[in-house]
């Protein structure tokens, strides 16, 4: 595990980490992936903790980070692939400046040696 956290676009995180909605979860924030604090815990509750991520609101950007907190949290996602608690956030402004293809690319090959 790196000693420093990574801070990627949130544009990164998707492509990569392929956000899902679990069965069963009543779901609506954050483009519909969102899982609602209380409403979705028993769903939380059935998913491994390095597949569940906390979307926080922080100085007006939304921060994806790592497992389960209860500070700030706006709501929780979940994904396919695991994020094996790695020192990695995902940063998204309210302006939403879209990353270029190469910036992308060059993103997701920051996360392919992560983890790798």
């Amino acid at each position: 595990m790196s000693d420093r956290l990574i801070i990627l676009h949130e544009d990164a995180f998707s492509p990569f980490f392929d956000p899902f909605l679990p069965d069963g979860a009543e779901a609506g924030a954050f483009g519909g992936l969102g899982l609602i604090p209380g409403r979705d815990w028993r769903v939380m509750q059935q998913l491994p903790e390095t597949q569940v991520w906390t979307v926080t609101e922080a100085d007006g950007e939304w921060w994806i980070n790592p497992g389960i907190t209860s500070v700030s949290r706006h709501c929780y996602l979940t994904t396919k692939r695991p994020h094996d608690f790695r020192d990695v956030a995902f940063r998204s402004s309210r302006r939403r400046p879209f990353l270029t293809a190469l910036g992308l690319r060059r993103q997701l090959t920051v996360l392919d040696r992560l983890y790798s």
